[in-house]
């Protein structure tokens, strides 16, 4: 198969440079091309060329890309923020239809249930899988003190609250709209952000990552080994007919693994899998083109990954 030449949109953010450092570093791809709605970002040292663009709710904004694409011979445009895949996913025949060329993301029925909070507790009580109570953040909310509100769909971590008590209750209460109230499983250390692929032919790849946050993202995580999770991980991908790569969040209370999350697009944990050989934004790519995703063995020793910060100096062009 040619090198392909890519185009992923949000490349300013964490996903956006940890994908074009896959790009460069897996050697199956071409021009490396990036867009963003600005240009205060990174992306310029990891991408061939990054473009400044409109917000995706503008109408400038498919014209945009599209010329983008015609102009640098793209073969594949990658949307990472869930605002964009969910405006993209709401087209019919979307991966197809909705720019010039093929998107990379799940499939509909993975990116409709995960990117609603509520659709994502149906989907879990519907197939009998264990998960956090779950109800609408109002006055009429039932759950006992503490308990977590965040976003009916998107945000991140950095959007979610704990709600101890009548006073932070009428507090964000008058703050916070279209929040979901949700039971705290309250366990220390008990965490793991799991990625899921699955291949049109249904090849199903886990891995498990007992995980530390830092604002909002994984700073801190160990590859762990846990056949009831990954049981639950099985379930999950044939259940929701899985073709492409997604991100399962759980806590495990009693050896039993409560679902709190199912992100239906990669995750930020995405280059430190890659980096263990679980490279399942490469796997995505070669299967939507037909390719062979080739072989996988689950790294035998234990591994811990560390996310470190740093600073950069960059010139500005006149």
């Amino acid at each position: 198969m040619k090198k392909l030449n890519i185009l992923v949109t949000g490349c300013g953010g964490d996903l956006g440079i940890s994908i074009a450092k896959i790009c460069k570093e897996s050697g199956i791809f071409g021009k490396v091309i990036g867009t963003n709605n600005h240009n205060k970002h990174p992306g310029s040292l990891v991408y061939d060329k990054c473009y400044l663009v409109n917000n995706i709710d503008t109408p400038q904004y498919i014209e945009q890309v599209n010329k983008i694409s015609v102009d640098n011979e793209i073969d594949i445009i990658v949307p990472v923020s869930e605002l964009e895949l969910r405006r993209i996913s709401a087209s019919p025949n979307f991966i197809t239809n909705y720019f010039n060329k093929p998107i990379l993301c799940a499939n509909a029925e993975a990116l409709n249930i995960g990117l609603d909070k509520f659709k994502t507790v149906e989907f879990l009580k519907n197939n009998n899988l264990p998960y956090p109570k779950t109800e609408t953040f109002d006055e009429h909310v039932t759950l006992k003190f503490p308990y977590l509100v965040k976003p009916i769909s998107g945000y991140g971590s950095k959007a979610i609250h704990i709600i101890y008590d009548k006073i932070d209750f009428n507090y964000y209460s008058l703050k916070l709209k279209n929040y979901i109230a949700q039971e705290l499983i309250d366990v220390h250390d008990s965490e793991y952000t799991c990625g899921l692929f699955k291949s049109k032919s249904g090849i199903i790849r886990t891995i498990i990552i007992k995980r530390q946050l830092s604002d909002g993202t994984t700073s801190y995580g160990e590859i762990v080994e846990n056949k009831t999770v990954d049981n639950l991980l099985y379930v999950i991908a044939n259940r929701l007919n899985l073709v492409g790569s997604i991100n399962v969040q759980l806590r495990i209370l009693n050896n039993i693994p409560y679902v709190f999350e199912i992100n239906p697009r990669f995750s930020s944990t995405v280059r430190f899998r890659h980096l263990v050989d679980y490279k399942d934004f490469v796997w995505s790519v070669m299967d939507l083109f037909d390719g062979d995703i080739g072989a996988y063995k689950p790294i035998e020793e234990k591994v811990s990954l560390i996310k470190v910060a740093n600073e950069i100096i960059k010139k500005n062009e006149n």
